[in-house]
């Protein structure tokens, strides 16, 4: 029987998978354009220039590489225990 609470938390991701998609679309450099007013959008829509800076990925991976996971909880001794296990097997 799966567990209630992974369900959740697949249903939630799975309505939020544009939202993440749009996100990491940023962090992939290909963002849907911004235009701020509706003449520069009619002025430059159909132009074939792409002006971009990636400066989230930059963010992102200097953030990542400070961030430290000093562990994790599940309120359950021997669901954490399964977890480490297949954590452990999985990087070898």
């Amino acid at each position: 029987m799966r567990n209630q609470d992974i369900t959740r938390a697949l249903k939630a991701i799975n309505e939020k998978r544009k939202l993440y998609d749009d996100l990491f679309s940023y962090y992939d450099g290909h963002p849907s354009l911004k235009y701020s007013t509706e003449r520069i959008k009619r002025a430059f829509n159909n132009s074939l220039a792409w002006f971009a800076q990636n400066w989230a990925k930059v963010i992102i991976d200097a953030v990542l590489d400070r961030l430290v996971l000093k562990g994790f909880d599940t309120n359950d001794d021997t669901l954490n225990g399964k977890l480490v296990h297949q954590q452990v097997k999985d990087v070898g």
